[in-house]
């Protein structure tokens, strides 16, 4: 639990990194830190971490997390400030992705919450580690700057992918193949929500690519 203001930093070293199988939390409008400058690795397999009501958890400098579920109460919010890799895990809550961060996603992502990359004006990227799979019916928003892309082809079972690219961003950047099994969703009046998956893979969506309201526009192209 933190102390309202202050951070309690967690920095695994590269030899073990730190295993949780039981909660580390924010509360009390703490901020808990994890961050992977020591080389660590958080291992969070049947375990939770957690922001309770007007408190966060920060990710920084490479924090990866594998496993386990990534949850928050109320305002409590998650972090990632610079770099941070989200790997095979839940998201329950609120992630929020800083301008001009990098969050890399590798494995499933179970996001019944919500996945925010929040570009103000700076490149802000979604990496896509390999293959990767969206499920969990939650929702992942694009806006001004934001790009996804990596390597690989993203599945996208059941999220609704939404929001707008007009500052040069894009859903693809020509770099991901993208399988649509659920919504992408243009739905910020008088900009484009552009999607660009590379050549090899082009895009499939046997589900709706939707725009609304009338001044929003989805663009889609391959190359």
């Amino acid at each position: 639990n933190g102390t309202n203001g202050l951070a309690l930093v967690v920095d695994p070293r590269l030899a073990d990194g730190l295993i949780n199988l039981g909660t580390m939390r924010a509360s009390g409008g703490g901020i808990l830190l994890l961050t992977g400058n020591g080389g660590g690795a958080f291992i969070n397999t049947g375990g939770t971490i957690e922001a309770l009501d007007g408190s966060q958890v920060q990710l920084t400098a490479g924090a990866s997390i594998t496993g386990g579920t990534l949850a928050t109460a109320g305002t409590g919010t998650f972090y990632n400030l610079g770099s941070a890799t989200l790997n095979s895990l839940t998201n329950a809550g609120t992630f929020i992705a800083n301008n001009a961060s990098t969050t890399t996603i590798a494995g499933t992502i179970t996001n019944t919450g919500s996945i925010l990359i929040s570009s103000s004006g700076s490149f802000t990227d979604l990496s896509l580690s390999g293959n990767g799979t969206l499920t969990g019916s939650g929702v992942l928003t694009l806006v001004n700057a934001d790009r996804v892309l990596g390597s690989g082809i993203l599945t996208n079972i059941n999220n609704t992918i939404q929001g707008e690219t007009s500052n040069s961003g894009s859903l693809g950047t020509n770099l991901i193949g993208i399988v649509n099994q659920s919504l992408i969703h243009a739905n910020v009046s008088g900009h484009p929500l552009t999607v660009d998956p590379n050549v090899p893979h082009g895009p499939v969506h046997p589900a709706p690519l939707r725009r609304e309201p009338a001044q929003s526009s989805c663009r889609s192209h391959t190359g």
